[in-house]
């Protein structure tokens, strides 16, 4: 088949639908050629950006439910089962938790600045309701670093975002990135104490391993209450069945 360029040529003299081709330019070309990687460049970015997309959210998604505990637990569970001394199990437990709540912290940063940050936000209220917080209430400082224990480092910094809506992504990731080094810093203790009193059991280091145990639930206990408690000091009342 003869492919002849009629844009040299007048108007009347080109065939049936040619003009069409000419005016949005699509002529055998330099041009056609632009445009076809153009189209290609977008495809790619679509699909790069939905990747993306997909993993960030599967990070999320790890964070707010129990995948994060299996994990964590998982971890240091694998470190005493390999003989590490209570140092090293409090170094992978701590930092376990410290890769697991960080990146879920960058990621929320990204969604609640982006623009798509009012369905990020509608996303995260849902989750803080599941676990008793209310989206209206306004917690201290305390509290906030409080609700690290109900629902990690993504919400804390959903509540915070939603106080603070000027914050700038960078002053959201450096507050997340504080509340992971809370969320860490704890869970490390809580591996130390654990793996002592398997290393070195006595009454002193088998009572240290229990308090560690028993502080998980008494960490969610305190700040359950210290939420409901504001909560209720502003008329708000919450009554919601949490997420298993």
């Amino acid at each position: 088949m003869k492919i002849v360029d009629f844009s040299e040529q007048p108007p009347e003299s080109w065939p049936p639908g040619s003009e069409i081709l000419h005016s949005t330019k699509l002529q055998i070309g330099p041009e056609i050629i632009e445009t076809i990687q153009e189209d290609q460049s977008s495809l790619i970015g679509k699909f790069a950006l939905g990747a993306k997309r997909t993993v960030e959210g599967a990070i999320l998604f790890a964070e707010v439910t129990p995948i994060n505990e299996a994990m964590r637990i998982s971890a240091g569970s694998f470190a005493i089962a390999k003989g590490l001394d209570p140092i090293g199990v409090a170094t992978v437990y701590g930092g376990i938790t410290a890769i697991i709540e960080g990146s879920a912290a960058i990621v929320a940063a990204s969604w609640l600045e982006d623009g798509n940050s009012k369905r990020a936000i509608n996303w995260f209220n849902d989750k803080l309701e599941k676990r008793g917080i209310s989206p209206e209430a306004k917690f201290s400082g305390l509290t906030k670093s409080a609700i690290a224990f109900l629902g990690g480092s993504a919400i804390v910094l959903a509540v915070n975002k939603r106080e603070n809506p000027e914050n700038t992504k960078a002053e959201d990731r450096k507050y997340g990135l504080k509340v992971v080094g809370l969320l860490a810093g704890v869970c490390a203790v809580q591996g130390y104490l654990v793996a002592k009193g398997i290393d070195a059991p006595n009454p002193a280091t088998i009572g240290g391993a229990l308090l560690a145990v028993s502080s998980v639930a008494g960490l969610y206990r305190w700040a359950k209450h210290r939420v409901t408690r504001e909560e209720q000091a502003q008329g708000i009342q919450l009554n919601t069945k949490e997420e298993s």
